[in-house]
């Protein structure tokens, strides 16, 4: 029994090949698994790994000779034809034509290269190793010149690996040793390969090693007189690197190209998954939990933090503070050392050297720093090393409360004075503080992106604080007491972060957020599982964005020119920003201030000292709306529930009889006159398969056709109801009850009914079109039939306007789960509307643009249909959040289109709300729906 219980299965069929059938794409090309059996796989990764340990003593020289190589190729580019870097940056010129930017140095420079420098070292580390589960093929120059490596030098090794022809045969499948080394790298520790998105890494590496060998060779051949001149010499060598030819680098790049083309075609499961479906507050990342209250518990943390360090060890319990109001800033200005920290309009001027003197003012603290030949070198030290430790700290919360996905290398290296190669980073424009992270992971092929931030309340003013009152004692400390760092006065001056003499790395914030998280969340997240968090939350719970680009506005054409040129040579705009308007800058900011409201931290543009802006004084400032100081505001933002209404839950989470629509006949019979019982039976809809064919060939719009779509489209084109596309909006017939349940029927199945009467109620008061309608019921209550079923009885449109990108998509799924017709706004994507569903949706952001003026102006002009109702949803948005999303939530009577009637929804109608929106909304002839509130199926549990 103990010797069948010891039965390994896995030593069995691990070496088995199976089918075709069940091998990835990917190994049917590489067929790499063909070449390894299962059983030698941990050897040969230990194979391919970078010289390490004891293991690898011998080796200990291979890295540093590597990167010493390519250092000295590297150095060789501005000694190099311009015209030979670009031959030698053309991997395709036949396809692509010569590449008009040359081969340059990585814009990390030593830090790229070591890394880049460590594939190749593993690389040669291999072939010096033996294994007896593999051999690399080889010829009589490569043996030789591995035997002579450490005496003769890396290049003659590498010319007999990279310029050499490697061809097959019947007995060597394989025979570049580049491939085989590939290969090799390409094995997990845990016995399977890298996929094609993991492989590209590698090959990008070892062509660029590739392509400064290929430099040195030029410059060897007219060294040693082999050439006259460059451009001859980059004629014979320029074949190794290019495509399309019997080199290792060929090879490389083919692999490459099938490795993006499939990562590009392959679905990859989703490393997100919500376990909050309706809140969407809830989900897991690769099966690890986070929670927004978690992230707010965070940030509450780290400010409490950050509170502690400021005053106790960067001031030492000096409590000095920097006042100010507005700031000045002048965008335009790219003067070198430029600041808006050193603008004379900004009251800092006379600050700098404030903290010194309180030092100095203070016997304790005099002792402390000076002696009698000047500062205490140790003193110094110690404090520049408390000052990183809080500059560290202060970077992660911009980090994590700046609104879009951060990257840590951009914030590293973010600069708040202008610099004889860079402009600013960091701006201030009235109450709020602004980074202008410059985008440069592809600087070198399309240049840096620009991307506004606004800073959080609380690390506005503290960020303000660290540059005025501690950056200049920093500057001083550095100079007398960092003698071999020459560089140190100059990061303390420029950066925005500086660590002890030294800029911060990506590590550096990835390091600090596991150490100030992991406690809350029980988990390591690191900057780049950051990323993935931030951009679900934003995902699901924030607007969207539209930064529009008109030809033309009024404004532009009465100044006499054109609004491109107008945005090009007169809008005030940083020189980076190249051309940006500066209006644009604030559709940025507010994407980070709705996120900021959304983890609860105070959000920016308050010009609150950091005292008062920490996270547990969100609700406060919350309540103050800046935008209205009315008693009547301030009583309704303290009435009305704070957090999010919960979007209904979808329809398509329940199963739904498939059923099959009426016949044009029947329809036109129904609709006639007010049907009979016998009529009504007669249309009892049969419950088969529909058909969801849709023959529509317009994909341009983000719209849902269907077989019912023709259904509802008899609908309207039969009842006599409606009005004619040219008749007047006062002409208007209602529909009967019979009408309303016929299509609550044809929704929802034969059998359905009046949910309550409130909901038979509100379906009726839209429909009679007789007014504005207000419907403040529970989630759940049937609210959504209110705008549904009337828009599908007559042949105008319904507007919907959605405050959140997790409620429009809602709509969505509800809408394309029973078949129902609609037409998504995308604003400057898709400036246009088709105009042949009646729904329309549109969120509250796109709703304010001109962009959305344009796009139904039209379409009621071309249709000659006009818009009926404008129904905003979860419309106690527009007074909740009124204070800090005010371009989406201001003025919302600009909602009612024409003579459209107003339908407002919510589950959050307090009634002091209700005569608020009743006022603000400017309703008329108003009808008031109300349901009850109840949630039976909600237990407080205490």
């Amino acid at each position: 029994m103990e010797r069948l219980e010891k039965f390994n299965w896995r030593s069995i069929v691990s070496d088995i090949l199976p089918d075709a059938s069940q091998i990835s794409p990917w190994l049917l090309r590489t067929r790499w698994h063909e070449k390894i059996k299962v059983a030698d796989m941990p050897e040969l990764f230990q194979f391919a790994a970078f010289p390490s340990g004891r293991r690898d003593e011998d080796l200990d020289w291979l890295h540093e000779e590597v990167v010493g190589y390519f250092q000295k190729a590297t150095k060789l580019m501005p000694a190099t034809a311009e015209l030979v870097l670009q031959q030698l940056n053309s991997a395709d010129p036949d396809k692509d034509g010569l590449n008009n930017t040359p081969l340059t140095e990585h814009q990390k420079g030593d830090i790229t290269l070591q890394n880049y420098a460590r594939e190749i070292t593993s690389f040669l580390a291999s072939l010096l190793r033996t294994s007896g589960a593999f051999s690399y093929p080889t010829t009589a120059s490569l043996t030789a010149a591995l035997a002579k490596m450490r005496d003769d030098g890396l290049h003659s090794v590498f010319r007999a690996l990279w310029m050499t022809t490697w061809l097959r045969s019947a007995e060597c499948h394989m025979p570049d040793p580049t491939m085989c080394f590939l290969m090799l790298r390409s094995i997990k520790q845990t016995g399977e390969f890298n996929g094609p998105s993991d492989t590209t890494q590698p090959i990008a590496r070892l062509s660029w090693g590739i392509k400064l060998v290929c430099l040195t060779e030029v410059h060897d051949m007219v060294q040693r007189g082999e050439s006259e001149s460059q451009m001859e010499a980059i004629n014979t060598v320029v074949k190794w690197c290019r495509e399309k030819e019997y080199t290792s680098f060929a090879a490389l790049q083919s692999l490459k190209h099938y490795a993006n083309a499939i990562s590009g075609r392959t679905w990859g499961m989703p490393k997100i998954w919500w376990t909050d479906r309706e809140h969407w507050s809830e989900l897991m990342f690769k099966g690890n939990i986070v929670c927004l209250d978690q992230l707010t518990t965070i940030f509450g943390k780290l400010e409490a933090k950050l509170t502690d360090m400021w005053e106790n060890k960067v001031l030492m319990g000096l409590g000095l503070h920097v006042e100010y109001g507005q700031l000045a800033e002048d965008l335009g200005n790219t003067e070198l050392g430029y600041c808006f920290l050193d603008d004379p309009r900004n009251p800092f001027g006379d600050q700098e050297h404030r903290l010194l003197r309180a030092i100095y003012n203070s016997p304790e603290l005099r002792a402390r720093f000076f002696t009698q030949d000047g500062l205490n070198g140790r003193a110094c030290r110690q404090w520049l090393g408390l000052l990183a430790e809080f500059e560290e700290v202060l970077m992660l919360d911009e980090d994590m409360c700046g609104g879009a996905p951060p990257r840590g290398t951009e914030l590293a290296n973010a600069l708040i004075r202008n610099t004889r190669t860079r402009t600013r980073n960091l701006v201030g424009l009235g109450k709020y503080v602004t980074l202008i992270r410059q985008y440069n992971k592809t600087t070198h092929q399309k240049g840096d992106q620009i991307i506004p931030h606004a800073l959080n309340a609380f690390a506005a003013d503290l960020l303000i604080q660290l540059h005025v009152l501690a950056r200049p004692l920093a500057r001083l400390f550095a100079h007398h007491c960092m003698p071999d760092r020459p560089n140190a006065v100059f990061l303390y001056s420029n950066l925005l972060f500086v660590g002890q003499g030294k800029p911060f790395t990506t590590d550096d914030i990835s390091n600090v957020m596991v150490r100030e998280t992991i406690d809350i969340l029980g988990w390591s997240m690191t900057i780049s599982i950051w990323r993935h968090i931030n951009i679900a939350f934003r995902r699901k719970h924030l607007s969207e964005v539209d930064t529009e680009d008109s030809n033309a506005n009024f404004n532009a054409q009465q100044a006499g020119h054109s609004k491109g040129l107008e945005d090009q040579f007169y809008g005030l705009s940083q020189h980076a920003l190249a051309g940006i308007p500066e209006d644009l800058l604030f559709p940025f900011m507010h994407v980070s201030i709705d996120y900021q409201m959304l983890i609860k931290v105070v959000p920016g543009g308050l010009g609150l000292k950091y005292q008062d802006a920490t996270a547990d004084q969100f609700a406060v400032h919350q309540a103050k709306a800046p935008s209205s100081s009315s008693a009547e505001h301030i009583v309704l933002r303290r009435v009305v529930p704070q957090q999010v209404e919960t979007p209904p839950r979808s329809s398509a989470d329940r199963t739904l009889v498939q059923i099959t629509p009426p016949s044009v006949q029947d329809i036109r019979q129904l609709f006639s006159r007010r049907p009979t019982q016998a009529r009504m039976k007669q249309l009892e809809p049969k419950q088969t398969v529909i058909d969801l064919t849709n023959d529509d060939d317009d994909d341009d719009v983000i719209s849902m056709f269907s077989s019912s779509f023709e259904v509802f489209s008899m609908l309207m084109l039969s009842c006599p109801v409606t009005t004619s596309p040219t008749a007047s909006p006062s002409k208007f017939d209602p529909p009967s009850d019979a009408q309303l349940l016929a299509v609550l029927r044809q929704l929802e199945g034969p059998q359905a009914n009046w949910k309550t009467p409130e909901q038979y109620q509100a379906v009726r008061a839209v429909a009679d079109w007789k007014g504005d309608v207000m419907i403040a019921s529970a989630t759940g209550s049937g609210k959504t039939m209110a705008a549904v079923i009337p828009a599908l009885l007559d042949n105008q449109y319904t507007v919907i306007v959605l405050p959140l990108i997790a409620l429009i998509e809602d709509w969505e799924r509800r809408l394309t789960a029973k078949k129902i017709p609609y037409e998504r706004f995308l604003g400057s994507r898709q400036p246009t509307l088709q105009g042949r569903a009646n729904i329309i949706l549109v969120t509250s952001d796109l709703q304010k643009k001109s962009s959305w003026d344009t796009a139904i102006s039209v379409l009621q002009k071309r249709t000659g249909r006009m818009v009926r109702r404008v129904v905003p949803d979860e419309a106690h948005y527009y007074f909740t959040d009124l204070g800090f999303r005010r371009e989406a939530f201001t003025n919302p009577e600009t909602l009612r289109i024409g003579e459209s009637q107003l339908v407002l929804m919510s589950a959050s109608f307090h009634p002091a709300a209700r005569n608020f929106a009743k006022k603000k909304f400017k309703l008329t002839n108003l009808q008031m729906i109300t349901g009850s509130s109840d949630r039976p199926e909600l237990n407080l549990v205490i």
